[in-house]
């Protein structure tokens, strides 16, 4: 009996068992990890029926249902917008012309792909002009964690590469390691860790490597200095790693596809049998009856199934075609039924996925889409902090070369991702407002959030235009001054003989 074996990717161990290739120089401890993004990426690209494991048939029809799940998980957790945001609008201001400069958004969008499909992503920051952010394929992310540590100390960065006919192991270390207390510009008390970076390339004939220092080779940088311990002058390491979900003990995240793998296996049988069955159905199989020229027992005489193909039997002879429909019926509802399961445990409306289109009230779009609300909340949650820490490390690098004084929190705020019913909200609001249930200022949010055109200083436009409203002050004050203050008129003057007969 196999030990069970239950971590962030178990829903793949089906397929993990049997392994794959990996360099000998892989951790032990990371080569599960690497294995499983093997597998999710078979399924993203179409190419399950290669796994170990699976069914090696080249007939098996993979549509692009995995794909298809990613691409609206993806959307629906980037929403409409991304904006930076700050309480300090100068800092809000420099990192967004800083995430212009750096292509951010492409960036983000590549990073949170592969979160949604691997279930990881990582960003590497480095100094520069601005500061450089690069978007790092996890499987070459090997983070050295010790125990109740939540972020780590040390963290490598390795792949192979080749170079004419020798191979090569790059590897690249950030490690904090203590040193004399030196002051930063973020911090109130002096720093006592410094992060130190190596970079060192090792020859790979594709036996067992040994990763020993004295066997590297190292980099050197522009000034032709060794990149080998070499301090950064900052007190973190400049990597962030994104999970894709909540992850509380567990330092990796769950990819939307390991839940769903083995309802993508049956779905992609059902779909070979049903393309089977259509094959017999459009050309179906046919009996022949004919004693006088029957043939011999076992004999694999043929005859051919062909539009316009004409047939001649002797008297009392007959052709019966094999009606294979219902069997094809049968199969098109296996399918239908389980890409319904499917889209009920990816909690992904069908509707959402390329289904039916029916119109839908607010409410009940509402109903159809929480189960999607609830995901994307808990994905933008696993991901706040993360993009947090990201824009606080830009800073402290923005403030090591002038470009900013001070560090600001700061956010990445995703957009709206529900669809708009904006009839709906705007009656909504139109009778919420006029029946005094929320203010003016409440249903403008309301309608913006349902994307209706809103100016900036709309409230104040619409204050401008309340005649009704400054009139009811009147009748129920007599205070000209507070109805043409609402309607943003100046104060009226008095003339002096209007003042003279008032002081009378």
């Amino acid at each position: 009996m196999e030990n069970l074996v239950i971590d962030p990717w178990a829903g793949l161990n089906h397929h993990i068992t049997s392994g794959f290739n990996l360099a000998e120089w892989v951790p032990v401890k990371d080569q599960r990890r690497l294995n499983a993004y093997t597998v999710l990426s078979a399924y993203a690209r179409g190419t399950a029926w290669q796994l170990p494991g699976s069914q090696d048939r080249r007939e098996l029809r993979e549509y692009g249902d995995p794909g298809l799940l990613i691409e609206q998980t993806l959307a629906s957790v980037m929403g409409d917008s991304q904006e930076i945001t700050s309480p300090d609008e100068a800092t809000q201001a420099v990192l967004r012309e800083w995430a212009v400069a750096e292509n951010f958004s492409l960036k983000l969008m590549e990073a949170e792909r592969k979160a949604v499909t691997l279930g990881d992503a990582v960003y590497l920051l480095e100094f520069g002009e601005r500061p450089r952010l690069k978007v790092i394929d996890p499987a070459f992310y090997f983070p050295v964690l010790e125990d109740g540590s939540e972020y780590p100390s040390k963290v490598h960065l390795a792949w192979n590469f080749e170079d004419g006919s020798q191979s090569f192991v790059k590897r690249i270390t950030y490690e904090l390691k203590p040193v004399e207390p030196y002051s930063l510009p973020w911090n109130h008390t002096p720093a006592a860790v410094e992060c130190f970076v190596t970079e060192a390339t090792w020859e790979y004939g594709g036996g067992l490597l040994d990763l020993n220092p004295r066997r590297a080779k190292y980099a050197t940088n522009s000034q032709g200095e060794t990149i080998r311990d070499y301090p950064l002058g900052i007190d973190f390491i400049p990597v962030v790693h994104v999970p894709n979900t909540v992850t509380g003990a567990e330092h990796f995240g769950v990819s939307t596809l390991t839940p769903l793998v083995q309802l993508l296996d049956d779905l992609n049988a059902a779909d070979t049998d049903a393309t089977a069955a259509s094959a017999t159905t459009g050309t179906p199989m046919l009996v022949v009856s004919d004693p006088a020229n029957a043939p011999a027992y076992g004999s694999k005489r043929q005859q051919e199934v062909a539009p316009g193909a004409v047939w001649w039997v002797n008297q009392g002879g007959r052709v019966e075609a094999i009606n294979t429909a219902p069997q094809l019926a049968e199969m098109r509802q296996r399918v239908k039924d389980l890409t319904t399961r499917l889209s009920r445990n990816a909690r992904i409306p069908e509707v959402a996925l390329g289904g039916e289109t029916a119109a839908l009230s607010g409410v009940a779009l509402q109903i159809q889409y929480s189960p999607l609300n609830a995901l994307v909340r808990s994905l933008r949650l696993a991901r706040a902090p993360k993009y947090a820490l990201l824009f606080k490390m830009v800073q402290r690098m923005m403030t090591l070369t002038g470009q900013l004084k001070t560090v600001y929190p700061a956010a990445l705020e995703f957009g709206a991702f529900m669809p708009k019913d904006q009839e709906t909200t705007v009656s909504a609001v139109v009778s919420a407002v006029a029946g005094k249930v929320i203010t003016v200022e409440t249903g403008l949010r309301m309608l913006e959030a349902a994307g209706v055109p809103v100016a900036d200083d709309e409230a104040r436009i619409l204050e401008s235009r309340d005649y009704s409203g400054a009139l009811s002050i009147v009748e129920a004050t007599g205070d000209t001054a507070a109805a043409r203050q609402k309607l943003g008129l100046a104060p009226a003057t008095m003339s002096v003989e209007r003042r003279q007969l008032a002081e009378k």
